[in-house]
């Protein structure tokens, strides 16, 4: 009996200590994942791109599906298989009949000329295809990036709001001194508590916009949503100077888009030279064995080709027809709207461009001009309620200033699409 206890009791305390073990393990495991998960991703501007194409979804997809329907046109220039053939033929009564077998092959022929013809097209379809992913490529990349420098303006913009929040916090405190001089009213203080308020409200809209800009970004970008991410580059926020521009007719002549719809327009013509080549139609031709009753053997040959008598395809012709005047209509438009989205984004540059440069930078900064404020107050030279409508329109004032600034990268952003210069990595600091 003692040693039955004594087993026991060891074999408790090991259990014991296996759960503790356990436990302890658990706990381990949980503060790696944890320190895992508040380890923060560094992203610079230059490293969007490598990122993108490395992890986005959409930029995969993108990919897979151009290799799909590459694979699609690689599968339509294949040759038809030949069929194999078997048939019994059998007649007659209990005493007499006839029996007859054949097994042969049977092959579609194409003829040269329509198969190099359809082979052409197939060529000029792969090129318009990798022109139209290198175009949607770098359509996307331009949006993240260009989305990348207006993060950057928001972020600055949140902490601007913070730094004006602690202005008014510095006002009430020194307006709560004055309070006990009996010189601040209680309709005073409720006037500095409702203007941080104000301020306030707006700061959490801000982070809110930030917060749903952000997990867009890191969608496009393919980056965890519970992954914290640090944006290391520094976007300018004053004294930007415009970017030199390129000729636009060189630059639009080799633009992915219009050599895609260029590619197409040959493919288009191809086919309808395919389509006018098929009103001779392809013919079939067979050979095989055949045995009649059990003594007869021999073979047979023969052909079969369509009698193009009644339309001679010409209802694929005019389709195809149509089809080329429909690539040369979207071949017009896509240049002439990417002419006018350069004119366009060219104007908005300028625009925002001679707004910004007019703007004194040193008026811009906030700390400085809350420090005034408060010392005017101080010394009396500000009411109260003149402090703080200054305040809020110094941050009415700064929030119309980066307004601009981020419509300016903006349109920075779409010219790079158009142009494929990295035009944003020039306005880092």
């Amino acid at each position: 009996m003692p040693r039955l206890s004594g087993s026991r009791g060891r074999t408790y305390v090991c259990l014991r200590c296996n759960v503790i073990f356990g436990v302890v393990g658990i706990l381990l495991l949980s503060v790696q994942e944890d320190s895992a998960q508040n380890d923060a991703v560094q992203v610079a501007l230059e490293d969007v791109r490598s990122h993108v194409e490395s992890y986005s979804p959409y930029y995969q997809s993108l990919s897979e599906r151009t290799d799909a329907e590459s694979s699609q046109l690689e599968a339509g220039l294949k040759r038809n298989n030949p069929s194999l053939q078997y048939d019994l033929e059998y007649l007659g009564d209990d005493t007499n009949y006839e029996l007859e077998q054949f097994l042969f092959l049977e092959q579609t022929i194409e003829r040269p000329r329509l198969y190099r013809s359809r082979s052409s097209s197939a060529d000029y379809q792969h090129e318009s295809l990798h022109f139209n992913k290198e175009a949607r490529g770098r359509e996307f990349i331009s949006n993240v990036r260009s989305q990348y420098s207006r993060l950057v303006v928001l972020q600055h913009h949140i902490d601007i709001k913070e730094k004006l929040i602690e202005k008014i916090d510095r006002l009430a405190d020194v307006g709560a001194s004055q309070a006990e001089a009996g010189e601040l009213s209680a309709l005073d203080r409720q006037l500095i508590e409702l203007n941080r308020q104000s301020l306030s409200n707006d700061l959490v809209e801000l982070k809110v916009t930030l917060e749903q800009k952000m997990a867009d970004w890191k969608t496009d970008m393919g980056i965890d949503p519970e992954t914290e991410v640090e944006l290391t580059s520094e976007i300018k926020i004053t004294d930007i100077s415009l970017p030199e521009m390129p000729d636009a007719a060189e630059l639009l002549a080799n633009h992915p888009d219009i050599r895609a719809l260029e590619y197409s327009s040959r493919a288009a013509g191809e086919n309808i030279r395919s389509a006018e080549l098929r009103r001779l139609p392809d013919f079939d031709v067979s050979a095989g064995y055949k045995r009649m009753n059990p003594d007869w053997n021999g073979f047979l040959v023969g052909f079969s080709i369509p009698l193009p008598v009644i339309n001679r395809n010409q209802a694929e012709i005019e389709q195809r027809r149509a089809e080329e005047r429909q690539v040369e209509y979207d071949h017009q438009n896509r240049r002439q709207a990417l002419e006018n989205a350069w004119q366009s984004n060219r104007n908005i540059l300028d625009r925002y461009h001679a707004e910004i440069s007019e703007t004194d930078s040193d008026l811009l900064d906030m700390s400085e001009f809350g420090r005034r404020i408060i010392n005017s107050f101080t010394e009396g030279n500000l009411s109260l309620t003149e402090a703080l409508s200054s305040l809020e329109m110094g941050a009415n004032g700064y929030a119309a200033y980066l307004s601009k600034v981020s419509g300016y990268y903006e349109a920075l952003g779409q010219l790079e699409f158009i142009t494929q210069n990295k035009y944003l990595e020039d306005c880092c600091n």
